[in-house]
């Protein structure tokens, strides 16, 4: 994610890979794959990290992680400054596949996330859908 390569991120997911947000609404890798490079164009600086809480291998080629993730995002557009600074865990499920290790699932379980538009609070609405970032 740090740096920014879209086709990277799609290489790490399952074929089959499913992400169900803290909405419940479900996203597939290939939604995952089309959004991606948009979102990433419009992103200035990205810091992204992410430790894994517990991993429990359930048989030889499928584990379960407990995962945080701690992000800072900040997208710049003439007029715009948002700074996005979010902390998700997730319950994320891996398959051993004939190329790697490939997530299959991952599930949102808690977020907690700031956002500033101009230095202002700003209330992120699911800004990094099918469009992007607002702007």
């Amino acid at each position: 994610m740090r740096a920014k390569d879209a086709r990277a991120v799609g290489r790490h997911l399952a074929g089959d890979y499913v992400s169900t947000d803290r909405d419940g609404t479900r996203t597939t890798r290939a939604e995952v794959k089309r959004a991606m490079p948009a979102i990433f164009r419009s992103l200035t600086a990205v810091d992204h990290r992410s430790r894994v809480l517990k991993l429990t291998m359930t048989t030889p080629a499928v584990a379960w992680a407990r995962v945080r993730a701690d992000s800072t995002l900040r997208v710049e557009q003439p007029g715009q400054d948002l700074l996005v600074i979010s902390q998700t865990v997730f319950e994320d499920q891996w398959v051993r596949t004939m190329g790697g290790w490939r997530l299959r699932r991952s599930r949102a379980v808690s977020v907690t996330e700031a956002a500033t538009l101009n230095g202002r609070p700003f209330v992120l609405a699911r800004w990094a859908g099918k469009d992007g970032p607002p702007g």
